[in-house]
Order: structure tokens, then sequence, then C-alpha cells
């Protein structure tokens, strides 16, 4: 009975082990057998005394405890990745937003220096279209000095 305790504490040892294979064989027949009138069960149940069912049971719960043990490691594992995720996620998310209020910032910038640039446009074609309308103005008065001259001439 002394193998059952140490059973999952070190497994390779009860392997190749025919005496705790036959026992249990026994349990699982118990199991799955209705009633114990099967003639290969009848000595099974003389072996399930007290020491053998608080053995079974023992098994049992430290099976249960290394189970939810593990379960609640890798719960803790797994909250600690998502945790970090979280972590990065944010920062992230912060750096990203920083970003934008930059590229909000150059981009209202870069709009003021194009209403500036227009304005600065309109004014040069303004002058442009004056500075036109005097060349004009002086060509032609230059052709008609130019047309008597020759008509002089």
């Amino acid at each position: 009975m002394s193998q059952f305790f140490t059973l999952f504490a070190d497994s390779m040892e009860a392997m190749g082990n025919d005496e705790l294979q036959r026992n249990f064989d026994m349990v699982s027949k118990i199991c799955d057998t209705p009633c114990l009138d099967d003639p290969s069960l009848r000595r099974a149940s003389t072996l399930l005394n007290p020491i053998f069912q608080f053995a079974f049971g023992s098994l049992m719960s430290r099976m249960s405890y290394v189970i939810s043990s593990d379960y609640e490691r890798r719960l803790q594992s797994l909250e600690a990745k998502l945790k970090n995720e979280v972590s990065n996620s944010a920062n992230t998310i912060s750096e990203l937003r920083k970003r934008n209020d930059q590229l909000d910032e150059k981009e209202k910038k870069q709009l003021e220096d194009i209403e500036e640039l227009k304005k600065q446009l309109e004014g040069s074609r303004r002058l442009s279209d004056e500075l036109c309308a005097k060349f004009t103005a002086r060509d032609s008065k230059y052709r008609k000095l130019k047309k008597n001259y020759i008509t002089t001439v």
C-alpha cells in the first residue's frame, strides 16, 4: 500500500511493477463492474479494506491537489503575461497618441504656411497683373511712337 503514496512522487519507479499493475487492474475492474459476482472479483473484494480505501482516497486527493496547483500556476503565468501585454499596449498607445499630437501640430503649422503662401501668391498675381497692364500700356504707346516716327521719316 505504501507504493500508492509514492506513485505520483516518482512515476518512473511504478513502471514495470507487476504487483502495482495488478492492483490497478483490480481497481479498474471493480469500478467497471456493477457487482462483485464475477469470480475473479471475489478475492478483490476482500482487498478493499479501510487502509486500501484510505490510500486510494489519499492518492485521489493528491492528484486533485497537483492538478489544481498546476492550473493555478498556469493561470498566474497567463495573468502575468496578460498584464505585461496590457502594459505594453498601453505604452504603445500613449506613444502613438503623442506622435499623433505632434503630427497634428505639424499639419496645423503647414496649413498656416500654405495659407500664407496663398496670400503671397495672390499678392504676386495682382502685382503681375498691374505690371502687365503697365507694360501693355507702354508697349502700345511705344508702338504708336514708332509708327509716328516711321510715318514722319
